[in-house]
């Protein structure tokens, strides 16, 4: 049961990014929707729970390595959407891949510490820019 659970929020989450993604537009307008997607999708009661089952079940081997499967197979969809949605960018997979996981990764950091997120646009607003910086760039940059 714990495994639906974590499970029914993976696709829960993989359906809201598909729905909120965009294709068009310039890559500042494609991110900024992403990000505001994977707000919505990261931060739904399904999700939530989804969470709340993997802090509980972390220690328990066999749930894990379970777990590690459905969670490779939402990771790649979303990875699939945004090479396809990012394509045109000049950025190798690369640099896409790791512009979603840092966009995943700050909007994941506010969802669990419980930010007041208010509206998904303004939040996407703040951490698109330096996920926009990744992909026009072709990756992190260096410093001297």
């Amino acid at each position: 049961m714990m495994l639906a659970v974590v499970g029914e929020g993976y696709r829960h989450m993989v359906d809201e990014c598909r729905r909120g993604a965009r294709a068009e537009g310039t890559i500042a307008e494609r991110v900024a929707a992403h990000v505001a997607a994977m707000l919505r999708a990261y931060g739904s009661p399904s999700a939530i729970a989804a969470f709340e089952v993997l802090l509980g079940e972390r220690g328990n081997p066999t749930f894990m390595d379970t777990h590690a499967e459905l969670l490779r197979d939402a990771e790649g969809e979303l990875d699939q959407l945004w090479l396809e949605h990012f394509s045109d960018s000049g950025s190798d997979a690369a640099a896409l891949l790791t512009a979603r996981r840092v966009a995943r990764a700050a909007v994941i950091g506010l969802v669990a510490r419980g930010f007041p997120l208010g509206p998904d646009e303004a939040t996407a607003a703040a951490i698109a820019p330096a996920v926009t910086a990744l992909i026009v760039t072709g990756g992190p940059v260096r410093g001297s």
